[in-house]
């Protein structure tokens, strides 16, 4: 382990450099020799472990949940969860976000459909089934149905690109969801929404 630790830490210094002889900054170098050092996959499972002790900090110094501002709609997808996951609507688009895991964001003027739809999917988190259909399951089940005009691309997981038509997501109360995105599709486009839930 000691071995593998002071490899990586040779491997990052030496990236470092040769990006801050390429002419970057050192912030711009670091997160450079990072991208070039640790694989995707290592990157987003280390946030996605540090994720939680922010979300608790800012829950400490009242700040409320990361990414949230003034007039958004957060909709928590498990109160009683660890991981701390939300979808919420922002400045006209639906963002789905787990943890530091994923964040999908779809446009608001490609939602074609929204529904309450109960299902209890089988699917690995955000894998899109042959049906152009991606799940983020909590506890196992979904709330929620979103369905868009065209695909829209993503992140998964674990670093891979892909992209859905249909998005199914766990909302702990699911109507006032679907109620704000009927409306904002109805005036043409989603708003961000007063109050906070």
């Amino acid at each position: 382990m000691l071995v593998l630790m002071i490899t990586a830490t040779v491997l990052l210094a030496l990236n470092h450099r040769r990006h801050c002889w390429d002419g970057l900054d050192h912030r711009s170098a670091v997160v450079a020799a990072l991208a070039d050092t640790v694989p995707a996959a290592v990157r987003k499972l280390t946030a996605h472990e540090l994720f939680p002790s922010t979300s608790f900090l800012r829950w400490v110094t009242h700040r409320g949940p990361h990414g949230v501002h003034a007039g958004d709609l957060p909709v928590p997808y498990a109160p009683g969860q660890a991981a701390v996951t939300y979808g919420f609507l922002f400045d006209g688009s639906l963002r789905l976000r787990y943890g530091a895991l994923l964040d999908i964001r779809i446009p608001a003027d490609r939602i074609a459909s929204v529904r309450l739809d109960r299902q209890f999917p089988s699917d690995k988190l955000a894998a899109v089934n042959e049906n152009d259909v991606t799940d983020m399951a909590v506890a196992g089940q979904t709330t929620t149905t979103v369905e868009v005009t065209e695909p829209v691309r993503y992140i998964r997981a674990l670093g891979k690109p892909t992209e859905a038509r249909t998005f199914r997501f766990y909302a702990g109360d699911a109507a006032p969801v679907v109620a704000a995105l009927r409306a904002g599709r109805s005036e043409g486009g989603l708003r961000p929404q007063a109050g906070r839930r």
